[in-house]
């Protein structure tokens, strides 16, 4: 087994036996009506995600084996290029690979969700030209709003709400607004979500906060096996790092930014679509 794999796995074999020892907490859901039977039963219910591709070895059929385990999207690349195409910060913008094609079908055979966050420009929309089905991204900002690579570029949330799927913001600090702030605040995240309902509608904008519970790394200590930095922005992430990666807990913010989008015209519905109901009509339909 490749050591990125078995690396993989072994994550994945921790959170499991958890799981498996509280039975009356938690449910792994991998449906829409799983979901709706974890609300009924009182569990949490959880799905896993991967930040790109290592996970299938170069084998598109093992897209099944890891739905079956549980996840339910997957990052197509993560900042840097890969056998799918290019990552956010690849300054070729290159195109969806033959390789990349094939996963995308094979998510959508395998009814695996197709996330384009910290993808490049063009192997976003080669990959949501290719799907049958909605493409997401999972923790995304508007570029528009703040002009990092990490940013959504309006040409993807347009593609991706074409698709019928849902781009969601996140809340790390450095990636939301440039001006690196020691917090995230409700104004802060109002203006993406604003931004992007205006340009696609409020049912394909979602929350996707991109929160880390314990920070033991700065951003400038993130690198890939070969040592190159997964974040080649000359230095941004890493004075962000030097902060402690400034991101609210959801707890923490969500209640405020729900008062804040009530505030500004924003309906009941709409901040329901917003935090969940957007993301559930999508599993509805490719988690069948």
């Amino acid at each position: 087994m490749d050591a990125s794999i078995a690396a993989i796995a072994m994550a994945l074999q921790f959170y499991l036996k958890k799981i498996s020892e509280r039975p009356d907490k938690y449910k792994i859901v991998r449906t829409a009506k799983d979901i709706d039977d974890a609300i009924k039963e009182k569990k949490l219910g959880v799905f896993f995600t991967h930040q790109g591709t290592a996970l299938f070895g170069g084998d598109v059929d093992r897209v099944a084996l890891w739905r079956q385990l549980g996840f339910g999207y997957c990052l197509l690349v993560y900042n840097q290029r890969n056998a799918v195409g290019d990552g956010c910060f690849e300054k070729g913008n290159g195109r969806l690979t033959h390789y990349g094609k094939a996963l995308v079908d094979a998510y959508n055979r395998y009814e695996m969700i197709v996330d384009d966050s910290h993808t490049g420009e063009r192997t976003s929309l080669d990959a949501i030209e290719r799907s049958s089905q909605p493409v997401i991204s999972s923790h995304s900002v508007a570029m528009a709003i703040a002009d990092y690579p990490r940013s959504l570029k309006d040409s993807v949330i347009k593609a991706v709400a074409q698709s019928g799927g849902v781009c969601s913001i996140n809340m790390v600090g450095a990636f939301v607004d440039m001006s690196n702030p020691d917090i995230v605040t409700t104004d802060m995240l109002f203006r993406h979500i604003d931004y992007m309902a205006n340009l696609v509608g409020i049912g394909h904008v979602g929350f996707g906060s991109d929160y880390i519970p314990d920070i033991t790394y700065t951003a400038d200590g993130i690198q890939t096996l070969d040592g190159a930095a997964l974040f080649p922005d000359g230095g941004h992430s890493a004075a962000m790092g030097a902060k402690g990666v400034p991101t609210p807990a959801p707890y923490q913010i969500v209640a405020a930014l729900v008062d804040k989008m009530l505030e500004n015209g924003y309906s009941e519905e709409d901040c329901g679509k917003f935090l969940g109901g957007n993301m559930y009509r999508v599993m509805k339909q490719v988690w069948i």
